[in-house]
């Protein structure tokens, strides 16, 4: 099964507090056998080949044939 998360982050992340539980919730996903991509809005916004690049990279890496 492919377990990979995808989570957008706007600039309300690059509150320290909010970073923190960020964190604490990518751990808590991760323990459980899950990879988290993050990604800035910015990036989806102005970078998007880029992004579903990377997350494609990161299906084939787990095991995704497509």
């Amino acid at each position: 099964m492919l377990m990979l998360g995808v989570e957008l982050d706007g600039a309300h992340h690059l509150d320290p507090r909010k970073a923190n539980e960020d964190a604490v919730r990518t751990k808590e996903l991760e323990d459980q056998g899950w990879k988290i991509l993050r990604f800035r809005n910015e990036q989806v916004e102005h970078e998007l080949p880029s992004v579903l690049a990377a997350i494609v990279s990161e299906m084939r890496l787990r095991g995704w044939v497509g």
